[in-house]
């Protein structure tokens, strides 16, 4: 399965489209009087993958790859809860040091970035999703939720807050010599 996530999920440089630039406008879902707004995705905002290797982790998205890793985020009680890889401003690969087995899923979870996500949880919501009643700040700084998919993978939405670990680090960590500026695509194997 890791080899599928990585297939073709970098690219060359980013197409100049409005949707690369996270500028998308709302899109409506049904016509008529009724119709509702979904707040716009920009795009996805990264992966989140379970190792129990974290310095062949390390090697391989700083080394080969290139990816700088600018921060790191500890878990409340102490000790790493994940390290971030940058692939550019708005898209990250999250390793998480936490993999149990070689048989659990190595996917943690995918994500995708919105610039309203009060209203992305109300639309999903009245879709029937189960969302949160109410968005903290996460430990990065920035406010997010996440459902399931039917096949229980976890789907994260993410909206980058003004002083968050991801915004104070905008335009910094992003050498000419990484494998790619951006993420084209991601793989669940279902």
């Amino acid at each position: 399965m890791f080899a599928l996530l990585l297939a073709g999920a970098f690219g060359g440089p980013a197409p100049s489209t409005e949707f690369a630039a996270g500028t998308g406008p709302s899109t409506k879902v049904s016509s008529g009087p009724d119709a509702i707004s979904r707040p716009p995705i920009t795009g996805i905002a990264h992966i989140g993958l379970r190792t129990d290797n974290l310095e062949a982790a390390r090697k391989f998205y700083g080394g080969v790859l290139g990816f700088q890793e600018p921060f790191t985020v500890d878990k409340p009680s102490g000790g790493l809860m994940l390290t971030y890889f940058k692939v550019n401003d708005h898209q990250y690969v999250e390793v998480f040091p936490e993999l149990k087995s070689p048989t659990e899923d190595r996917l943690s979870h995918i994500a995708f970035e919105t610039t309203d996500i009060q209203a992305l949880r109300t639309y999903l919501a009245e879709r029937g999703l189960k969302v949160p009643a109410k968005l903290e700040p996460q430990l990065d700084g920035n406010l997010s939720f996440e459902v399931n998919d039917p096949d229980g993978h976890t789907v994260e939405f993410v909206e980058y807050m003004p002083g968050s670990l991801h915004s104070r680090n905008f335009g910094k960590f992003l050498p000419a010599g990484r494998i790619s500026d951006h993420m084209i695509h991601l793989g669940v194997t279902v």
